[in-house]
């Protein structure tokens, strides 16, 4: 009869310890090693922290394709419209190119700089037109699930040039965007108001109905939730001041057609840049879960609070 006193039992025990774990803990493991883009298929990149997935396409504009949470992609495809899906950067403001935006910097390939240090850094091609090019970096954050987005414009001219950066990004109807108003009075839209307002919450409600050509403007404070039934996307951005505005435009845009999406935008201060230098300028995207009734309201505190 053996006892556990004798030094093989302790052997065995210690090696058993060693190389068995729980579930829990084997998958904490795993979703901890990433540390790196991971390029699906060709030219596409994908990070994956818990139930959010992100999905960037270094083919199609360095636009991010996909935010999924819980498998649900927030953002509209190329199923819903080909050219006109998920999240790109445009040049503003729009009078200087009208319609389509300049391709180099919308929608073709841009090259891959790295995908290390968890950064996914993408680069456009110069536009021969405008003499620019875009740089797109990046970060997620597994610690709060977040995307940090620096995005760069470069002025490869010799001149001077002042512009904003725009991001747009295409999200599905039946939803809500909500943020609070700076200035009342820089609330307009096109044609006739599409949302209601409450002091200075603004909640833009959009229906599948809604198919009438329309856009709101609004210098907002810096934030916006976008919330489709309980999946959320808050954006943190830099708070404009009337004099940073580019011209026609304002910070929050919201765009809506007869098409099947809507369109979610920011603007960047209107900035002089000088030959050969370039302008950086952040967004912060946050994909959440809404679980309770109140989470809207306490995610609205803490933005009204500074959380960026």
């Amino acid at each position: 009869m053996h006892t556990f006193e004798q030094p093989y039992y302790w052997l065995i025990i210690l090696v058993l310890l060693t190389f068995c774990s729980s579930p829990e803990e084997e998958n904490s493991t795993a979703s901890g090693e990433q540390s790196h883009w991971k390029e699906v298929e060709e030219g596409h990149y994908q990070w994956n922290m818990g139930d959010v997935s992100i999905g960037v396409d270094s083919q199609k504009g360095g636009r991010i394709s996909t935010l999924k949470i819980h498998g649900f992609n927030l953002l509209t495809g190329p199923e819903v419209d080909s050219i006109n899906y998920g999240s790109t950067l445009w040049l503003s403001p729009q009078n200087l190119w009208g319609w389509p935006p300049p391709a180099t910097l919308d929608r073709q390939p841009y090259r891959l700089i790295s995908a290390e240090d968890s950064i996914l850094h993408l680069q456009s091609m110069i536009d021969e037109r405008f003499g620019l090019s875009f740089g797109k970096r990046f970060l997620p954050s597994e610690q709060d699930t977040s995307l940090r987005i620096t995005y760069t414009i470069h002025n490869h001219t010799d001149s001077v040039r002042q512009y904003a950066i725009w991001e747009v990004t295409r999200m599905h109807k039946d939803s809500e965007v909500l943020f609070t108003l700076e200035e009342e009075n820089s609330l307009r839209s096109v044609k006739e108001k599409f949302w209601e307002i409450n002091d200075s919450l603004v909640v833009v409600n959009i229906t599948e109905e809604d198919t009438l050509t329309n856009k709101m403007y609004a210098n907002g404070q810096g934030w916006l939730i976008y919330l489709f039934d309980s999946l959320a996307l808050i954006k943190t951005f830099t708070n404009l001041s009337l004099d940073q505005l580019p011209p026609t435009h304002n910070e929050i845009e919201v765009y809506i057609d007869d098409t099947a999406y809507l369109e979610v935008e920011q603007h960047s201060p209107f900035v002089k840049i000088a030959p050969g230098a370039s302008y950086q300028w952040q967004v912060l995207w946050f994909p959440r879960v809404m679980k309770r009734a109140d989470d809207v309201q306490k995610w609205i505190n803490k933005l009204e609070n500074g959380i960026n």
